[in-house]
């Protein structure tokens, strides 16, 4: 058990004598049900590309934000675009009404609160019904045989949280980052327990806190520092795109308010092993 598990034990909602074999769990399973980094290819969906994604994805983040859903409910719409464009051809004419019956589905399964249907025919300014939203919610759950129970990165990293006893700065931080990762279709190439380890090990080194990476998150994370490094390089290109692509603006907003203690304006000041040159976002 984990330092941070011995001082939780008095906490029945934090399961202490049962997180390790969760996370030993949801290691073993997070490769089930994780979509490719080629979903929107040419050869998957001839008629989309990974810039309508990455716009799509944008999109939705806004409507996330307008309706206040839990942070989980985006990550497991995400998913459910992405796999679904795996195994059906969509028209792109029909690709915002996959993004939208995708989110009532995940707030189907994550909110106490789900907006109705009609909410989401008003956010799309009516260009699809509310029959559609249920003729797709329907193709949906049976293309991914109504499978969409899987740990998501947003669960992995409440976790690592928990175990490096960060501070609530560093959690926001990081969760800007995997949010920044949901933009990009080609960070699907990694797992969701090495996003969310590689983001926490990141915003840890960008708040400048000693020892990123101890012994007892290898641990838990189950990867040395040098691996958790791959992925956050990618990340750190993420960060600077944030500043200049349309696309990420929606996040940046989000994490630049006080309600996110302005973590999208930490500046990236890490040092790379191969140059040793500082760089500055």
């Amino acid at each position: 058990m984990v330092t941070a598990d011995l001082k939780n034990c008095s906490d029945v909602q934090h399961v202490a004598d049962v997180a390790k074999e969760c996370t030993e769990h949801m290691h073993q399973t997070e490769r089930r049900l994780v979509a490719s980094d080629c979903c929107t290819s040419n050869a998957n969906q001839p008629d989309l590309s990974d810039r309508m994604r990455a716009i799509l994805i944008s999109w939705l983040v806004e409507v996330h934000l307008k309706y206040t859903l839990q942070a989980e409910t985006l990550f497991i719409t995400v998913n459910l675009v992405d796999r679904y464009c795996e195994v059906r051809q969509v028209p792109r004419s029909e690709y915002q009404l996959l993004g939208v019956t995708a989110m009532l589905i995940a707030c189907k399964y994550e909110e106490i609160f789900v907006p109705k249907i009609e909410d989401f025919v008003d956010i799309t300014d009516n260009t699809y019904t509310k029959e559609q939203i249920l003729r797709q919610e329907f193709q949906i759950l049976k293309a991914l045989s109504y499978d969409i129970t899987f740990p998501t990165v947003y669960r992995f990293l409440e976790r690592f949280h928990t175990v490096s006893q960060a501070s609530q700065e560093t959690l926001f931080l990081a969760q800007y980052l995997t949010e920044l990762c949901l933009i990009e279709v080609k960070m699907n190439k990694w797992v969701p327990s090495r996003v969310a380890s590689s983001s926490l090990y990141l915003a840890k080194k960008m708040l400048r806190q000693p020892t990123p990476w101890p012994k007892e998150m290898q641990l838990v994370c189950q990867l040395s520092e040098k691996q958790v490094r791959d992925c956050a390089r990618d990340i750190c290109i993420l960060i600077n795109l944030a500043h200049q692509r349309k696309v990420f603006e929606p996040i940046f907003r989000k994490y630049s308010t006080q309600r996110f203690m302005r973590v999208a304006q930490v500046p990236v000041r890490i040092r790379s092993e191969s140059t040793r040159a500082e760089t500055t976002a």
